[in-house]
């Protein structure tokens, strides 16, 4: 957690096949080329290794609010902060 003090804090979830097709567009745009499979294997791999992990393993922060970016374009996740951070700071 970076800010544990925060008075809002956000994690920001999507499933491992979106995030893998996000990936796979991001190196497509760089002239990579991976499957979509290979990618999600390897993000749900890191996944698993990073939730496990002895020091500072990945969890969702005790008070967190969790916002799925799943279905969402960058635009509404950057509203849907927007608005969470009106909305608990007001």
């Amino acid at each position: 957690m970076i800010f544990p003090a925060a008075d809002l804090k956000l994690y920001l979830d999507a499933s491992s096949s979106e995030r893998a097709r996000r990936r796979q567009l991001e190196l497509a745009a760089k002239g990579v080329e991976i499957s979509v499979e290979q990618i999600k294997r390897e993000i749900e791999e890191r996944d698993e290794r990073d939730s496990n992990r002895k020091t500072s393993p990945l969890c969702i922060p005790e008070g967190a609010i969790v916002v799925d970016t799943t279905h969402l374009t960058l635009a509404q996740v950057r509203g849907e902060v927007l608005r969470l951070a009106k909305e608990r700071l007001a």
